[in-house]
């Protein structure tokens, strides 16, 4: 099984399809986009679109914008996803529950409208849409989003590595789960411990659950980014109001202490430089393509009017 963690997978499955399709980026998709004004989902579409000799190229440039709307879901390192595999003729999803998604590239079949409803429903979080190109606007938005965010965390986490203290960083932002993610493995531990520690014996079932895995030291990345992830999930407690504060006082106190510390310091910001290479630069760029490529296409829809 591979090491490359699922968010790398994905980034690098998409990109290596683009590559693979140099006319994807380079046809007009006008009609199909006009098209998909007069319909209401994939069948409609189908029946309307499939004789143009480009359909198939469109299906694909469509699949790889859902796909491209999952590369942050849950966050950077989207957690609830175990592993992308690239298929023979298309790309499976296979989710940390057990569930696995399935599509061929350029074809619509069950599997790709049930992934695609189920993007809607939980990534997006939109209602149905009246037709499928109002569905193609909504996927637009959370890139949007995403690049505004990295373009953000980018900033800040520049600013916090040259004034090495938490520079206008928001305790729920990417930049602050970054850098929390990038604290030498022992100072995540003596936090984790810290904060097991303040979990009461008597607690919910679930914060039990967190309370054990924290409690467990760890030096293997893999598990300390899945200790993380069920530990970021205090900050959005609403049960319990004193644990969530204090969950956010220790981890900001955490990485200040890190930040003045030069060995620290110096472990911090190459981590966090890896980190913008991996998953920072890569998103941007891609956000950038096909958004860039999307506005032309509405233009030249638009205009046509």
């Amino acid at each position: 099984m591979s090491t490359i963690p699922s968010s790398i997978q994905l980034i690098q499955s998409i990109v290596i399809k683009v590559e693979d399709t140099p006319e994807l980026l380079n046809t007009s998709f006008r009609p199909f986009f006009e098209q998909t004004t007069q319909t209401k989902d994939w069948f409609e579409f189908q029946e309307l679109a499939q004789k143009n000799p480009s359909y198939a190229l469109f299906v694909t440039y469509f699949q790889l914008i859902v796909l491209t709307v999952l590369t942050m879901h849950q966050g950077i390192l989207m957690p609830s996803i175990a592993r992308i595999k690239n298929e023979t003729s298309g790309i499976s999803i296979h989710w940390k529950n057990g569930i696995k998604d399935t599509m061929e590239w350029g074809i619509v079949s069950k599997d790709w409208i049930n992934f695609c409803n189920y993007v809607q429903k939980n990534v997006i979080k939109s209602a149905q849409q009246t037709t499928l190109f109002a569905f193609i606007l909504q996927c637009f938005k959370p890139i949007q989003h995403y690049t505004d965010a990295l373009l953000n965390c980018s900033t800040h986490l520049e600013n916090t590595l040259k004034m090495k203290r938490l520079s206008d960083v928001s305790l729920f932002s990417v930049s602050f789960y970054l850098i929390l993610s990038s604290l030498p493995h022992n100072l995540l531990n003596n936090l984790f411990l810290d904060i097991s520690s303040a979990i009461p014996s008597q607690s919910e079932a679930y914060l039990l659950s967190i309370k054990k895995t924290l409690e467990t030291p760890s030096l293997n990345e893999k598990h300390l980014m899945e200790k993380l992830n069920q530990f970021y999930n205090l900050f959005i407690e609403k049960n319990n109001p004193f644990l969530k504060e204090l969950v956010q006082q220790l981890s900001s106190q955490s990485i200040e202490l890190a930040l003045k510390n030069p060995n620290h310091f110096s472990v911090i910001s190459k981590h966090l430089l890896t980190l913008s290479n991996l998953q920072i630069l890569p998103r941007l760029q891609l956000y950038t393509l096909f958004l860039t490529h999307f506005q032309k296409q509405i233009e030249l829809v638009h205009n046509n009017h």
